[in-house]
């Protein structure tokens, strides 16, 4: 990869919060935080991803996808830095709204500017570049999550720091970045551009809901990521239940960033030899067959195998998603406008699904929440043939 690449690749490995997510929540337990307040806090979240995913897509788009990377950046460093400032409630609550803007202005932006250097200056393909990078990424991830442990254990504010330092590093390296010709920019006179900001929206919400395979792959994949996230936070509970050893946690959650790395980097081989809709139709039943592992498994070697399945979907999952997006798009100036908007719906629908079943979990029990949750995949996996059928309609 060239040298714009590397630098793309190291905004992105830098842009992580790896060394905070396995620590976080030991963190505010230590400042008097209830578990009830730190499932608000991921509410909180949630809802302005939602709220600012297409302004920021728009800024990016209309205005500059490097300068909304590194808005992203500096928001990423001071959410990290908050954390060691004002360890208390309030200073959770702003480190979510400055971590949840952080992502927005990232979100799309990232993905767009790679796009556009890949399409200007080069003859590459985006799958295979973007799938390289998430793949070597997902090596830098695990060995920050393997760290991260340690790291707390000789002083519980260094993770935060260093965390704060990544996002200055990821900012200067921002700003090393060229500039992408910008040639789908429009009224540089800086005449109306509110009114053209508000019509490029109305005009991509038209193309999904007009375009009924745009449409179709944007639910699926809100719904399916949504999914997936969810059981990503209860996986330590049903480990717990099934006397998996705990001392193990750190090393499972790192192999995570590996696995989906693999599935990223499987993606473009996949998608050229199965398509989009044997793509899915694959992903759908590996994802059903792990949920019913999940559900009737009392081992907990089976449930690692499930976990690693589910992985490695996720990382291609996304990735495919991607592709699909900006091979549809109505037109080249709303390349991040479409991420994030698809972004915008997977974090709302992800809201509802994650409360939904953390209700029915604590009325019922897990095995009928992954029962429940196959009965939705398989369900789903109807909608992305009719999706498939109705292509172009």
């Amino acid at each position: 990869m060239n040298k714009v690449y590397h630098r793309i690749f190291l905004i992105s490995a830098l842009l992580t919060t790896s060394l905070i997510t396995s620590i976080r929540v030991l963190y505010m337990f230590e400042y008097h935080t209830s578990a009830g307040q730190v499932a608000v806090l991921k509410g909180i979240f949630s809802v302005i991803v939602a709220l600012t995913e297409l302004p920021t897509g728009i800024i990016a788009d209309k205005v500059s996808k490097k300068m909304s990377l590194a808005i992203g950046a500096v928001l990423f460093a001071l959410h990290s830095l908050v954390y060691v400032v004002f360890p208390n409630y309030l200073g959770f609550v702003a480190t979510q709204v400055l971590l949840a803007l952080s992502s927005s202005f990232i979100s799309g932006a990232d993905d767009g500017y790679l796009d556009d250097y890949i399409t200007e200056n080069t003859q590459d393909d985006y799958v295979d570049i973007a799938g390289k990078m998430e793949y070597w990424g997902g090596y830098v991830k695990a060995a920050l999550f393997l760290a991260s442990g340690y790291l707390y254990h000789i002083n519980n504010k260094l993770n935060f720091l260093l965390t704060c330092g990544f996002g200055i590093l990821a900012f200067i390296a921002v700003c090393m970045l060229p500039k992408t010709r910008e040639k789908y920019v429009a009224n540089k006179n800086g005449t109306n551009k509110f009114q053209e900001y508000v019509s490029d929206t109305i005009g991509v919400l038209k193309h999904i809901f007009a375009n009924r395979f745009i449409f179709g792959v944007t639910m699926l994949s809100a719904v399916v990521m949504s999914l997936l996230i969810f059981n990503f936070e209860y996986y330590q509970i049903i480990l717990s239940k099934l006397e998996f050893p705990s001392q193990y946690n750190g090393l499972l959650y790192a192999s995570f960033m590996i696995l989906g790395g693999i599935g990223a980097k499987l993606s473009k081989r996949m998608l050229d030899r199965m398509g989009v809709h044997g793509l899915f139709t694959l992903f759908i039943i590996l994802i059903v067959a792990s949920y019913i592992v999940f559900a009737l498994s009392q081992g907990w070697p089976f449930i690692l195998a499930a976990i690693i399945v589910q992985q490695i979907a996720f990382g291609s999952w996304g990735l495919v998603i991607k592709n699909i997006m900006f091979k549809n798009l109505p037109s080249q100036s709303v390349k991040s406008t479409m991420i994030s908007m698809n972004s915008l719906v997977t974090n709302f629908i992800k809201g509802g699904i994650v409360i939904a079943l953390g209700y029915i979990l604590e009325y019922t029990n897990h095995a009928f929440v992954y029962e429940f949750m196959a009965a939705i995949m398989i369900a789903l996996l109807f909608m992305e043939v009719f999706c498939v059928a109705t292509k172009g309609k």
